[in-house]
C-alpha cells in the first residue's frame, strides 16, 4: 500500500503479451489495485489465471469497465480495436489510461484518440520502454547533450520484427533523439513474398525505410523476418551518426558505444539497470498525472508521430512513391506504367537529361 498516495483500481484489456506486461507491473507498484483483466479469448484469461489467482476475469472490456469501475485501464488489445476500447473507457469515467503501442492502427484513428483524451484533460501513457530503460535513456540524455554533434543519420537493423511491431519502437527512439528535427518525407520498399502476418497485421518479409528530416539527416532501417545484420550476434542494431562522433547499441541491453573525435576507439557505457519494469515506469508516470491533475501528453504525441512515420513507409510502399509528411495531406499519385532499369520506350515520360 502507497502510505499517503491514493491507491487506483486498474484493470487491462486484452491478455496477450503486453497485457501480461501490465499485469505484471501492476501487481508490482504500490500506486496500484488491480481489479480485473478481460479478453475475448479464453486461452489468454487461462494464462493468466495461473498467474494470477483469484484474479476477476472477463469476458469482454465491457464487462470488466462495468462490474470492476476501474481508474485505470490498460488497453492491450490488437491495435484495430484501441480506439474502440479507450472511447469505451473514457465513457465510463476512468482517470487514466495505458495505450500499447502502436497507439491505434492508423496515424488518423490514433489522433482522433489522443484529442479526445486532451478534450477531456486525461492523462495517458503509450509504454515505448526504450524511453524509460537507464541505458538508452542515458544515451538519449547524453545525444540531446551534443556528445556526438549534429545528428546526421541513424542507422536501424532489426531481424525477426517488422516496421511496425517493433519498427514503431526503434522509430520513436530516432524521433527522441532528433528531437526538433521533424522527419519530412519517407519512401520504403517492402518484399511480402513469405505472406507473414504478426500481431493482427499483415506485414513485410523484408523492408527498407528511408526517410529525410528538416535539416537533412536521414533513418534508414531495415526490418523483416531474416534480416543479416553488422553484427550477427545482436537482433538489433542502432548506429547513430553525428557530426563530431557516433553511438551504438543494441536495443533492450542497458549499455552502449560512444565514439567521439579524441576518442575513436570508442567506449563502452554499462548502465545500472532499474529495478522497475517500463511498464511499471509508466504507469508509475501515469499515476502521478492523476494526483496532480496535470497531464503532459508529449511522449504519447512522440509515439504517434513514430506511428506517422511507419504509416507513411506503407503507404509508400503500397503507391510506389514518396511520401511527404503530415500524412493527412498525402494524396496518391495516379498509377503509372513505368518501369524503372527498363529500356525506354520512346514515347511520353520527361527526359531527364533536361531537368
Amino acid at each position: 500500500m502507497a502510505i499517503g498516495k491514493t491507491v487506483l483500481r486498474a484493470g487491462v484489456v486484452g491478455a496477450g503479451t503486453g497485457g501480461l506486461l501490465s499485469l505484471r507491473a501492476l501487481q508490482a507498484s504500490e500506486r496500484y489495485e488491480l481489479v480485473g483483466v478481460a479478453d475475448l479469448r479464453p486461452g489468454p484469461l487461462e494464462r493468466v489465471r495461473g498467474e494470477f489467482p483469484g484474479l476477476e476475469l472477463y469476458a469482454s472490456g465491457e464487462g470488466l469497465l462495468e462490474a470492476a469501475s476501474p481508474d485505470v485501464v490498460c488497453v492491450s488489445t490488437f491495435a484495430g480495436s484501441h480506439a474502440e476500447v479507450a472511447e469505451q473507457a473514457m465513457a465510463a469515467g476512468v482517470r487514466g489510461l495505458l495505450l500499447e503501442k502502436p497507439v491505434c492502427d492508423t496515424w488518423a484513428s490514433g489522433q482522433t484518440v489522443l484529442d479526445q483524451l486532451k478534450r477531456r484533460g486525461l492523462p495517458v501513457v503509450v509504454p515505448h520502454g526504450l524511453l524509460v530503460r537507464s541505458g538508452p535513456k542515458e544515451l538519449l540524455r547524453r545525444l540531446r547533450a551534443g556528445e556526438v554533434g549534429s545528428i546526421e543519420l541513424i542507422d536501424i537493423q532489426c531481424t525477426g520484427w517488422d516496421l511496425i511491431n517493433a519498427g514503431i519502437h526503434w522509430t520513436d527512439f530516432a524521433l527522441a533523439a532528433l528531437g526538433d528535427d521533424k522527419v519530412e518525407w519517407v519512401i520504403n520498399a517492402c518484399d511480402a513474398h513469405t505472406r507473414t502476418f504478426r500481431d493482427g497485421l499483415e506485414v513485410e518479409t523484408e523492408a527498407v525505410t528511408y526517410a529525410g528530416t528538416r535539416s537533412g539527416a536521414r533513418i534508414v532501417m531495415h526490418t523483416g523476418d531474416s534480416i543479416p545484420l553488422s553484427r550477427p550476434e545482436k537482433a538489433l542494431v542502432f548506429r547513430i551518426y553525428g557530426s563530431e562522433g557516433s553511438a551504438e547499441f543494441w536495443g533492450w541491453e542497458d549499455r552502449f558505444r560512444l565514439r567521439r573525435s579524441e576518442q575513436p576507439e570508442g567506449e563502452l557505457f554499462r548502465i545500472p539497470s532499474f529495478a522497475a519494469s517500463p511498464h511499471q515506469i509508466y504507469l508509475e508516470q501515469l499515476a502521478e498525472m492523476i494526483a496532480s491533475g496535470q497531464a503532459d501528453y508529449e511522449l504519447p504525441e512522440l509515439s504517434l508521430a513514430a506511428l506517422e512515420m511507419c504509416e507513411a513507409a506503407y503507404v509508400s510502399n503500397r503507391h510506389r512513391c514518396a511520401v511527404r509528411l503530415p500524412l493527412a495531406g498525402f494524396v496518391a499519385p495516379p498509377q503509372v506504367s513505368w518501369d524503372p532499369g527498363a529500356p525506354y520506350r520512346g514515347m511520353g515520360g520527361r527526359d531527364g537529361r533536361a531537368l
